[in-house]
């Protein structure tokens, strides 16, 4: 391998673990929070509120009989 190859596979994993990042939301404010963030305090950066949820992605339908 040379530099660039290495330069470039670093590259990509660290996009890869930046769309891993979970991510947090604000209950008072809705805001999205980091988790990198929330390693220093368990606070909202943003209004100080201190209930953290994370949103589902999934939706489930469920059909009606």
């Amino acid at each position: 391998m040379n530099a660039k190859n290495v330069t470039q596979n670093s590259q990509e994993k660290h996009i890869i673990q930046e769309n891993k990042m979970t991510k947090y939301k604000c209950f008072e404010c809705g805001k999205e929070i980091n988790e990198d963030y929330l390693r220093k305090k368990i606070r909202c950066p943003y209004c100080g509120g201190r209930i953290l949820f994370k949103p589902r992605v999934v939706t489930t339908r469920i059909k009606a009989r």
